[in-house]
């Protein structure tokens, strides 16, 4: 959430009126085992995010991934960018080895435990600078070192536009056997004061604030933690009990609860969090506000969409 005195400095582009959106973080490979041990394999990160703008975002919206490419993802992943007219593939980053591989293995659609293989490097400012000519920004941690905290400062300072950013792995540590653990860094002020809308999920915003995610603690902590970072809407989505969404007058927050879609029996819920923030995207690139915005994609992210490769 930016701070006060910035506010003067960007220009936010009004709701509808977008034309382009920077899409920044990671491109993984996902091994996903179920709670009854069945394996799915297939490609996740960013591409989830990918996948629901280039299906709900306004027509001509341009869709500008920033990540790096590992060279497994190449042929497979840039041909299916590729056949999204509104995808502009130029600012990929191809590596000469693998991407990151994430295996995740649930315990129930709210618990699973993760390993992070292959973890590429950071996105380097120079790369970074290439999405200084969108409207909007969608910063999402996907490996939690898709950028570092000073990258992620100088676009803030640079950028004319305005960021909605997926705290997400930024709040998970990696062990030395890959596995990776909930922690909350010193750091974590500065990354979020960088954002204008902030997505969390209910473990995350355990893991930052120490509180069960509830609307009393949601509100309180938002309103004491966040204020003076000076945001505008703070978002905790509840898997299937839907979705917080707090909007910022002046210095009082309001708190609006809102319902989840029925996800089917079983269904992997992999994805659903990106599918959610790419959905909202869609929503606020139509004209629509942010209360509106999560409405429908708490609705519909239920049911992960899914990349088509």
């Amino acid at each position: 959430m930016r701070a006060a005195s910035q506010k003067s400095s960007h220009q936010l582009p009004r709701a509808g009126h977008a034309r382009k959106i920077a899409v920044i973080g990671s491109i993984n490979r996902d091994e996903v085992w179920d709670a009854h041990g069945n394996r799915r394999r297939g490609w996740g990160g960013i591409l989830y995010n990918i996948a629901a703008l280039a299906r709900h975002a306004p027509e001509r919206t341009t869709i500008l991934p920033i990540a790096h490419m590992g060279s497994d993802a190449r042929v497979p992943v840039g041909r299916w960018l590729r056949s999204l007219p509104q995808v502009d593939i130029s600012s990929l980053l191809p590596l000469a080895k693998p991407g990151n591989l994430c295996q995740m293995r649930y315990i129930n659609p709210d618990q699973r435990h993760e390993r992070l293989l292959n973890r590429v490097p950071a996105i380097p400012r120079e790369a970074i600078r290439h999405a200084l000519s969108a409207d909007v920004a969608l910063v999402n941690f996907i490996s939690g070192a898709d950028v570092t905290t000073g990258t992620l400062e100088f676009f803030r300072r640079e950028f004319r536009g305005w960021i909605y950013l997926d705290i997400h792995s930024y709040l998970l540590g990696r062990r030395k056997d890959s596995s990776r653990f909930a922690r909350r860094p010193s750091g974590w002020r500065r990354v979020v004061s960088c954002a204008d809308v902030l997505q969390m999920n209910q473990v995350e915003f355990t893991t930052l604030s120490g509180e069960y995610a509830d609307s009393r603690s949601v509100l309180e902590w938002v309103d004491n933690a966040l204020t003076p970072l000076a945001g505008q809407c703070v978002l905790v989505t509840l898997g299937a009990a839907g979705a917080f969404c707090m909007t910022r007058t002046r210095s009082r927050w309001r708190l609006r609860h809102f319902r989840s879609g029925k996800r089917p029996a079983g269904a992997d819920p992999t994805g659903c969090g990106d599918t959610f923030c790419g959905l909202w995207l869609s929503a606020w690139l139509k004209g629509l506000d942010y209360v509106k915005c999560t409405e429908i994609a708490t609705l519909a992210a239920a049911r992960p969409i899914r990349p088509g490769v």
